[in-house]
């Protein structure tokens, strides 16, 4: 059900509608960077166009909607495009789960929810959450009259009221039933404060206060509801030095991150999580403007808190104290893009060669950057060393960062001593142990993203650039994709806007017979596209080949676009589809075929290009 209500709202009868109900008209700011007027918008041959009022070009479109295909492109500095989904998800930066609710409630439709939760356990753990909250307001009045412990945080840790008040730190009174007498005279049974984790039970009868004489700190699931505490003591004398609650209906500390409820907007903004050990240590660095930043329950983290995780970004950094850690962490590689239960089923012992042949995780780094590459290249060298060297220095052991850095200097066949300079560089830009930055830093720009939009861009553009000046090489085009099972080229194909708004143009011009094509195309180009006309001109001058040469580079590249498309839609299903089945939703089946699809394109698309390769060597 849900999979139609996802095609309705995305389809291109309702896209535009829905963009509008979503907007209603306003003025916005850009969710990539500049600002945008909406409404109204000007529709010209099934495209319409929204104008910035900021551009110096006032005439010149910086938004544009196709509603017949339901998808959209800001192509100003940001150049950024997708459906009306995606527009959503950017602009309040927010999940895709999220920006359905969103977008369905505006159309006014009711999303349907799967839940394993019955509607008495929905009770109950709704009375806990009102019970913690209130518990918050309990701890935060005794922390507010204990000026000694209030002295230590501002003190000690640097902590401001603004973060105790944003964070709900209190205090727990020494006495043993303090929070027993207030709350079962607040009305709360002594059921409720049990399950809740905020007392226990005596040997002898009766219950006592879980947490006395400590700094509560409130935990809160990802989406913000109260689901226990963590308690620190104050008297140095005193153990455990960290309590948490217990397991109760909504407290389990292998399913939650502290902080994760206010870091997971910063984490998908920056994409990267940074996982630090203490609830404190999240509170400061937070309060240092390093809002990325969460920590786990004082356990091990659990595969399902890297689920969590995973929601957000794929990018997680480690900050662990190297004292503590005292881990040798090793890489197993896992081959043919298989599961471990895949391997497994295929042959028990194969699993147990893989985690011996495991490697140390500096060692798998250097051979996976060097893979592929040539070595020989001055270029290639440094680049790798530069990656590989701050790994090396961020080692405890000197007797371990001398023994990675000869084998880098083996890998790279350069001599040790040349790594010198390089490694100077790398550690200039590597904080020293110890100390700490006054100012956050921007997230560094990643350079493997960079690299792939720009060879997207240049495949783009060679095959605009090629039907520009001969359109009528299109229909040959479509044909031998049909020959290989694939669809005909399409304005989706294209990611960047320019090229869109040419290849509609392309396509409108080999469909009418009134004008040759190439100067129908010509004539209809926009004045803001007449720069982009120069460019395709020195392209093709760069290109010329012989036409079948031609056809077969444009249908290889037409064939890597769309396995760049869907191999990226394929990653994300994937993930749908895990955390689907992970709680039992029931979108795990729509998702599923949604794989099955994808995957079957991807299998189409390879089949193409081994045919036309293997035309190529007859």
């Amino acid at each position: 059900m849900r999979s139609n209500l996802i095609s309705t709202l995305a389809s291109g009868n309702n896209f535009f509608q829905s963009f509008q109900n979503f907007l209603k008209g306003q003025s916005i700011d850009c969710p990539f960077g500049f600002y945008l007027i909406n409404l109204p918008f000007h529709s010209i041959e099934s495209i319409i166009f929204g104008m910035s009022i900021i551009d110096e070009i006032k005439h010149t479109p910086s938004f544009v909607i196709w509603p017949d295909s339901g998808t959209w492109r800001c192509f100003g500095q940001c150049n950024e495009g997708g459906d009306v989904f995606k527009f959503v998800m950017k602009r309040e930066n927010i999940d895709f789960k999220e920006a359905l609710d969103k977008l369905a409630a505006r159309a006014g439709v009711q999303v349907p929810t799967f839940t394993k939760q019955t509607p008495e356990q929905k009770e109950v753990h709704d009375r806990l959450h009102i019970l913690l909250e209130d518990a918050i307001i309990f701890y935060r009045s005794h922390l507010m009259a204990n000026k000694e412990l209030l002295n230590y945080l501002h003190q000690k840790r640097g902590l401001t009221d603004v973060s105790i008040e944003t964070f709900g730190l209190g205090y727990a009174p020494s006495a043993w039933d303090s929070a027993f007498a207030h709350f079962t005279h607040r009305g709360y049974s002594e059921q409720d404060l049990a399950e809740a984790g905020l007392i226990s039970p005596r040997d002898s009868g009766g219950f006592y206060d879980r947490f006395r004489n400590r700094l509560m700190i409130p935990i809160r699931d990802e989406n913000g509801r109260m689901a226990g505490f963590g308690a620190r003591i104050v008297d140095p004398n005193d153990v455990p030095k960290f309590l948490n609650s217990p397991e109760t209906p909504i407290f389990s500390k292998g399913h939650l991150l502290y902080g994760l409820d206010r870091a997971r907007k910063p984490i998908r903004t920056v994409d990267q999580a940074v996982i630090v050990e203490g609830y404190l240590d999240v509170i400061a660095l937070h309060q240092a403007g390093y809002d990325n930043v969460v920590s786990p329950m004082g356990t091990a983290l659990t595969e399902h808190q890297l689920r969590l995780l995973k929601r957000f970004t794929r990018r997680i950094v480690l900050a662990l104290d190297e004292a503590r850690l005292q881990a040798d962490l090793r890489v197993a590689a896992i081959p043919d893009e298989l599961d471990p239960d895949e391997i497994v089923a295929r042959n028990k012992e194969e699993w147990a060669r893989l985690i011996e042949k495991a490697k140390p995780i500096v060692t798998y780094v250097m051979e996976t950057l060097a893979t592929g590459q040539n070595i020989i290249d001055p270029k290639v060298k440094n680049q790798i060393a530069a990656q590989v060297l701050p790994l090396i220095e961020d080692l405890p052991n000197a007797l371990e960062r001398d023994t990675y850095r000869q084998q880098l200097a083996r890998l790279l066949r350069v001599d040790e001593s040349a790594l010198t300079g390089t490694q100077a560089q790398a550690s200039s830009v590597k904080r020293s142990r110890g100390t700490q930055t006054s100012q956050p830093k921007q997230a560094p720009e990643k350079p493997n993203a960079a690299v792939t939009v720009s060879s997207s861009k240049k495949v783009e553009a060679y095959i605009i650039a090629v039907l520009y000046k001969k359109p009528e090489l299109l229909y040959r085009l479509d044909r031998l994709l049909q020959e290989n099972g694939l669809i005909k080229l399409a304005v989706q194909d294209f990611e960047y806007t320019d090229h869109q708004m040419m290849f509609g143009l392309i396509r409108e011009a080999v469909e009418q017979d009134n004008t040759e094509h190439h100067e129908f195309v010509v004539d209809a180009v926009p004045a803001s596209l007449q720069s982009l006309l120069q460019e395709l001109d020195l392209e093709t001058e760069k290109t010329e080949r012989m036409e079948a040469k031609t056809l077969e580079e444009l249908l290889r590249g037409v064939i890597k676009l769309r396995r760049v498309a869907a191999g990226e839609n394929l990653n994300q299903l994937r993930y749908l589809q895990e955390e689907a089945q992970q709680v039992g939703d029931l979108r795990a089946a729509s998702y599923q075929d949604l794989v099955l699809k994808q995957t079957r394109l991807l299998h189409n698309l390879d089949q193409a290009y081994r045919k036309m390769s293997s035309k190529r060597l007859q």
